[in-house]
């Protein structure tokens, strides 16, 4: 994975780099043309020495003029040991150079043609001397001219990185500010306008992030409303398809065995209708679990009676159907245990051909496993394994029960804690 950075990190190491990187070029380019202005102002000097040259030697300003070899400064010839083969070049030689300090000794050195015709040798040097013991140390002392422009070089840096600093706070602060109101936007405090910023774009992000969280509660609103109000209407149908099912099985008996099959069929499509409507009423209605009346809860009593109740999934089916259940009584919301476990078993045996749905439970966990053991087609009568899985796992998250759930190439695992609520 790759390491991320902020994007305030980024820019201003970039912008920083830049700056640093072209005030040593144009430090770098200053000193070049110093150097080159210097070295022809020399050249021009020695260059004219030469050709006014007179007869004899002549010292001047520093500048030395001979037309014999022999004549020429001893430093000099021993620097350059042979006098030049070429005119009208400057050959310079410094010791004990740092660039940004003049070098400690130089010699420069030049054979021209004079007006008169005359070779002659045109020599310039210096050796520094040791200052004195009283001038050591002063910080008034002149200053190199390559030392100053380092010196005005590292200034515009400095004067630079404090000026993008001053910029990138003054963009920043509103940035973070739009950061801590983005992260602490939520469906309770999207009612509020939103904060105005220095900066039209930021606005603009401001705006469309709260038309979004926006839009989402309108639309969660809507959907559970709707689903609260369907859910209700449903169950008055619902239980009078149920009531007159079970009036009809008293009234009179069925003709044939098709007509009971169909009667069948109606109950338990009902008994499916009601639970799966009782248990999205009850997630739509949003009630903090704290609320929910606890009462005293025999779970393997409850396990046995839902999965009677359920065992009309496995008719027509070869299931074996394994309980280990063991004594537990503790206080529980008896009506979400209730949901979650006819989910659960459902599932179970809507979702098992041919094989075996084992239920074990030990003090406050049950684990439903369901195990094919020849590859079958799901029923057409299957009703969502899909569904069931996810409201249980919502009703575990909002209980902060421990739930999990695995797949195999047999069938599924599904494991569920409920854990009393003292324990939590």
């Amino acid at each position: 994975m790759a390491r991320q950075i902020s994007i305030r990190t980024y820019v201003l190491a970039v912008l920083i780099s830049l700056g640093l990187l072209m005030s040593a070029l144009f430090s770098w380019q200053s000193a070049s043309y110093f150097l080159s202005a210097f070295d022809s102002m020399v050249e021009h000097i020695m260059l004219d020495a030469g050709k006014h040259h007179q007869a004899g030697q002549r010292n001047a300003i520093g500048i030395h003029t001979t037309t014999d070899w022999q004549q020429v400064p001893e430093p000099v010839r021993q620097q350059f040991g042979q006098p030049p083969k070429e005119f009208d070049q400057l050959q310079t030689r410094f010791l004990d150079w740092v660039y940004f300090a003049p070098p400690e000794q130089s010699f420069q050195l030049m054979k021209v043609k004079s007006l008169k015709g005359e070779t002659v040798y045109v020599s310039k040097y210096r050796i520094k001397k040791a200052k004195p013991e009283d001038e050591k140390g002063s910080v008034f002392g002149w200053i190199d001219p390559m030392v100053q422009i380092a010196l005005v070089g590292l200034f515009v840096l400095i004067a630079f990185i404090v000026l993008l600093l001053l910029i990138f706070r003054s963009i920043a602060k509103p940035v973070d500010g739009l950061y801590q109101w983005v992260r602490d936007l939520s469906l309770e405090s999207v009612e509020q306008a939103p904060p105005r910023f220095p900066f039209t774009e930021l606005n603009v992000i401001a705006d469309l992030n709260y038309q979004n969280i926006k839009q989402v509660k309108e639309t969660l609103v809507r959907e559970q409303a709707f689903l609260s109000h369907a859910s209700h209407e449903l169950r008055t149908p619902i239980a009078t398809i149920r009531s007159n099912a079970a009036l009809l099985n008293r009234l009179s008996e069925p003709s044939s065995e098709k007509e009971q099959r169909v009667r069948d069929r109606i109950q338990r499509a009902s008994l499916t209708m009601k639970d799966m409507t009782e248990t999205l009423l009850w997630l739509s209605r949003e009630d903090d679990a704290s609320e929910l009346i606890y009462q005293e809860c025999d779970l393997p009593s409850l396990i046995e009676q839902l999965v009677a109740e359920l065992n009309y999934l496995t008719e027509g089916k070869e299931i074996e159907v394994k309980l280990a259940l063991s004594p537990y009584i503790s206080p529980m919301p008896v009506t979400v245990c209730k949901i979650v476990l006819t989910n659960l078993v459902r599932n179970a045996f809507q979702h098992t051909q041919i094989g075996e749905v084992e239920i074990s439970q030990q003090g406050c966990e049950v684990v439903m496993i369901n195990r094919e053991t020849k590859l079958a087609q799901v029923s057409e009568t299957s009703l969502g394994f899909g569904i069931g899985t996810k409201l249980v796992q919502k009703i575990a998250q909002q209980f902060a029960w421990p739930y999990s759930a695995s797949q195999s190439d047999s069938g599924y695992r599904v494991s569920i804690q409920f854990t009393p609520r003292q324990e939590q």
